[in-house]
């Protein structure tokens, strides 16, 4: 199994910092996988050519970054790929961890190494699956939709197929997974509980917000200064740290769950 680093060398500090963390984390392959959304020339051939009409330009840079990553994994021939985005902190030993979590992995799978939502999301106790030497349970979320990232994947062959199947218009940004379970894209979906990826406290490249907000305005505003950048850092370690922990587990059977 490879690595597959979603990272654009227009943003220096975060492309360096991943692809010297994964290097000092793991031994395996790394592929970089380097679309800018603000450069439509960067996009891949096989995406339509309208696609780019629907989203920001982080989020299609994103998007068709992840859709490249599933191209990569289906035309390597192996089982599965690990896809990792530019601000995730990898656990020591995360070899060892991959290596486990795909022996639980279907083809038609994803696992996710790290989730954070905006409020409480219940995941069920139920079908949970302990792996062996991680102190890590796999377990699913009561709706696809309680999984809100695409930060660190571990995606089967098939599900990589699937996702590029389903998306190659960009109809779904890259961690819509409700979408890609919805059109059976993904037949799974599971959680790494507690999760063992972390993240850089990096200022968001996604554009989710407009440039001329007044929270922007006001983050620009702090950003000019030290002391200010240390705000902004600290208040986003904080909001990471709640957001991270908005899990709540129940003894009812996942809507999602094969067994259901």
């Amino acid at each position: 199994m490879d690595i597959y680093v979603v990272s654009i060398p227009r943003f220096r500090e975060r492309f360096n910092y991943i692809h010297e963390h994964v290097k000092a984390r793991s031994r395996r392959a790394v592929h970089a996988i380097c679309v800018d959304g603000a450069d439509p020339d960067s996009l891949p051939d096989f995406i339509s050519p309208s696609a780019a009409d629907r989203f920001s330009q982080g989020q299609i840079g994103c998007a068709a970054a992840h859709l490249l990553a599933c191209h990569s994994i289906v035309a390597s021939g192996a089982d599965a790929g690990f896809v990792v985005e530019d601000d995730v902190c990898l656990p020591v030993g995360i070899d060892t961890i991959l290596d486990k979590l795909q022996s639980e992995l279907a083809a038609d799978e994803v696992i996710s190494l790290y989730n954070r939502t905006i409020k409480r999301e219940k995941f069920s106790r139920v079908d949970a699956v302990q792996v062996a030497g991680t102190g890590i349970s796999l377990i699913y979320p009561m709706q696809a939709s309680s999984m809100r990232t695409s930060a660190a994947c571990l995606i089967g062959r098939d599900a990589a197929r699937g996702i590029l199947a389903c998306n190659r218009d960009l109809r779904y940004v890259a961690d819509d997974w409700a979408a890609f379970h919805r059109t059976g894209a993904v037949a799974s979906i599971r959680l790494a509980h507690p999760i063992p990826c972390k993240m850089k406290s990096f200022q968001s490249t996604i554009g989710y917000r407009s440039d001329v907000s007044l929270s922007v305005k006001a983050r620009n505003l702090l950003l000019r200064n030290p002391v200010g950048r240390k705000l902004v850092t600290l208040r986003r370690q904080l909001i990471f740290w709640i957001k991270e922990r908005n899990i709540t587990l129940v003894d009812e059977r996942s809507s999602i769950s094969p067994a259901r």
